[in-house]
């Protein structure tokens, strides 16, 4: 069910041969500590087929910074080996003007996007954050 009005995000996934696999969490991370808003478990997407399309709805608060996390138990993503699944996430303001702040398909095990919806309704992506688990330097 899509909200009447604004600011809200929307999620829509694709779905790869395994729609089961996937699963994602949306985290305030503004104050000292994290606060899970939406949580999506494992399994959670069994009875949806290769192809189908989910979307989801979030409420969201302007000025605040949020982790979206999405994860494939396989390792493998939404993409390419077992099918050709994306997912897109997208801020709506109350003027329904949308901008995309990550699509994504070949991501292993996860792809973790921080983003910050500012007081002026503008997504900000940090560019100084790093995008996956550090390495050992050789």
């Amino acid at each position: 069910l899509e909200p009447s009005e604004g600011p809200y995000l929307q999620l829509d996934i694709l779905f790869d041969m395994y729609p089961e696999d996937t699963f994602w969490s949306l985290t305030d991370i503004s104050g000292e500590r994290p606060v899970e808003l939406f949580d999506v478990p494992p399994g959670a997407y069994t009875g949806f087929s290769q192809g189908n399309t989910a979307s989801s709805y979030m409420p969201v608060s302007l000025d605040t910074t949020y982790s979206f996390v999405i994860l494939d138990s396989h390792g493998d993503g939404l993409c390419c080996m077992f099918g050709d699944g994306a997912y897109t996430l997208v801020f709506v303001q109350k003027d329904n003007t949308a901008t995309n702040i990550k699509i994504g398909n070949e991501f292993g095990n996860f792809e973790r996007t921080v983003f910050r919806i500012n007081s002026g309704g503008e997504v900000e992506i940090p560019t100084d954050l790093p995008t996956s688990e550090p390495t050992d330097s050789p």
